[in-house]
């Protein structure tokens, strides 16, 4: 759930757009965050292109976090020493329990628990003593995407689809980003998603010729002049989509005191990722009683 923000203010959601409300658990958390603001119903218009023609997928209810994807994670986080920008780069069972290094070898401090809620190819380089978490990480596979940031020089206004779902060539996903609620809707911003496969192929390509090859490959779908863009950027998540998820909400190994959870655990998308961490502190609860 992840939200850019340009030097000229502008802001785009180039991450998770939106999420479905569904499990009663993750309803009632959903409630208390509508009634505070915190998250809104996008009424966008929703399309699909398929062969027949456009579809409509307006129906679904859709909702985001305001005024960026990521205003829901800082809610969740405040009050919680966090530390940002630093990779964990070794869990080493100390004495006084797990001790948490950094990639210049500087200790992050110690925990009776660790819980990853990464990847899972980067929760098994983590912890490759666990043989019930490399067990469960080998199960799950995650796919690549390259997600491109535009704000056209010429707006789009008279293009109806404010989100597309692309079946075939490089694009599978197309937003206006600025008609999600809390956002600027007086300057238009728009995020591209790529194919896995089309992302694998141009893995190393310059974020400059990502954003754009995307937003050309729109305009073209659309049949609309591209012309130059008033900002464009691009971004590379090597772990962006589940393919294969391990079929339990979490995994656990107790007698280590390490656990890992996350969006390839028990089912994908924001909703499968709060569900997921709610099981696994629920089960650490029970475990530390």
């Amino acid at each position: 759930m992840a939200t850019r923000r340009s030097e000229s203010s502008l802001r785009f959601d180039h991450g998770a757009q939106y999420f479905t409300i569904r499990d009663p658990k993750f309803s009632v958390a959903a409630e208390r965050w509508v009634q505070t603001g915190l998250i809104a119903k996008w009424e966008g218009t929703i399309v699909e292109f398929a062969p027949e023609g456009l579809i409509d997928k307006t129906n679904d209810e859709r909702w985001v976090a305001v005024p960026g994807m990521n205003a829901l994670c800082k809610h969740l986080a405040a009050g919680v020493p966090l530390q940002t920008g630093v990779q964990v780069a070794e869990v080493k069972l100390q004495k006084g329990g797990w001790e948490l290094r950094s990639q210049e070898g500087a200790s992050l401090g110690t925990a009776d628990w660790v819980v990853s809620t990464a990847p899972a190819e980067q929760t098994a380089a983590l912890m490759p003593e666990s043989q019930p978490i490399l067990q469960a990480t080998s199960r799950a596979e995650m796919l690549p995407c390259w997600a491109a940031m535009i704000a056209p020089g010429n707006p789009l206004s008279a293009v109806k689809p404010d989100g597309a779902f692309i079946n075939e060539g490089p694009l599978r996903w197309v937003a206006r980003n600025s008609s999600k609620p809390g956002r600027d809707a007086n300057c238009e911003t728009w995020v591209l998603h790529a194919s896995p496969e089309w992302s694998e192929a141009h893995w190393d390509d310059s974020p400059g010729s990502i954003a754009d090859a995307l937003w050309h490959s729109w305009c073209e779908l659309l049949g609309v002049p591209g012309g130059e863009p008033l900002f464009s950027s691009a971004h590379r998540w090597r772990y962006a989509l589940c393919e294969a998820v391990y079929p339990a909400p979490y995994v656990l190994d107790p007698q280590q005191r390490l656990a890992a959870c996350g969006d390839w655990c028990g089912g994908p998308r924001v909703e499968g990722a709060f569900l997921s961490g709610l099981a696994l502190a629920e089960r650490i609860i029970d475990e530390v009683k």
